[in-house]
């Protein structure tokens, strides 16, 4: 079955896309793809951001040293500091346009 996506956010590193039908997250990271409802995405942005500020001079950049639960308790999508900081980025376009759209009116996400 398929279900239409709205896309959120494009780059090369993947997508943030809402569904239509079930209204959940589909986030394309790398060789990653993973679905979330939206809390656990805002959460998920949250945790990057704060890692990105907190670990930025504490952690070889290198090393993939940062774990987040994402979908189950059996799935961690595991990062280094560069990828930290690009998922970020791109959930914070996703979650920005997320906004706008609700600000004016759409029903789409």
């Amino acid at each position: 079955m398929s279900h239409q996506l709205n896309i959120l956010h494009h780059s090369a590193d993947g997508y943030v896309a809402s569904c239509c039908s079930c209204s959940r997250f589909q986030i394309a990271f790398g060789t990653s793809l993973f679905n979330m409802h939206g809390d656990m995405l805002r959460g998920l942005a949250h945790e990057l951001e704060q890692d990105e500020h907190y670990c930025a001079e504490r952690v070889d950049p290198r090393r993939k040293c940062f774990a987040y639960e994402v979908s189950s308790d059996f799935a961690q999508l595991v990062l280094n500091y560069g990828e930290v900081k690009r998922l970020r980025a791109m959930l914070a376009d996703a979650l920005w346009l997320m906004d706008i759209m609700q600000e004016a009116g759409s029903d789409v996400v």
